[in-house]
């Protein structure tokens, strides 16, 4: 662009004062295109230590829920088995382990979730780390 300025001629005695008006405008608008691009970087870091932080919240929520599930199964599986006597018994145990089935899905699921939540926090930590 400077080129082009430059070879464009002469414009009489006021050509010194041109140039140095050119070369003021061409650094202002450069100091303000890196100015622009600090701030742009400095919006993304904080993005993602943003997306950082509500991943870690999330998989606390999920440490806690897996907790919780594991709490449940271990108050369904620390019940006493019905007595043979209980004209029941086997609708009772039938249904225990269809609940016991569920809760143990439900901690599986939780517990993938937890591993892809954890890798999710991986890369943005080593994309974080790496824009630094």
């Amino acid at each position: 662009m400077s080129d082009e300025f430059y070879n464009a001629g002469s414009a009489g005695r006021d050509k010194q004062d041109l140039k140095e008006r050119f070369n003021a405008a061409r650094n202002r608008f450069y100091a303000a295109k890196q100015q622009a691009g600090q701030i742009k970087h400095q919006e993304y870091l904080r993005s993602l230590d943003e997306r950082i932080n509500r991943k870690r919240d999330a998989l606390n929520r999920l440490e806690n829920a897996i907790y919780n599930k594991r709490d449940q199964l271990s108050n369904l599986l620390s019940r006493p088995e019905p007595s043979y006597n209980n004209p029941h018994r086997w609708e009772i145990a039938a249904r225990r382990n269809a609940k016991e089935s569920e809760i143990n899905a439900a901690i599986r699921d939780m517990e993938i979730k937890r591993a892809s939540i954890i890798n999710e926090i991986a890369e943005l930590q080593s994309k974080y780390n790496n824009s630094r």
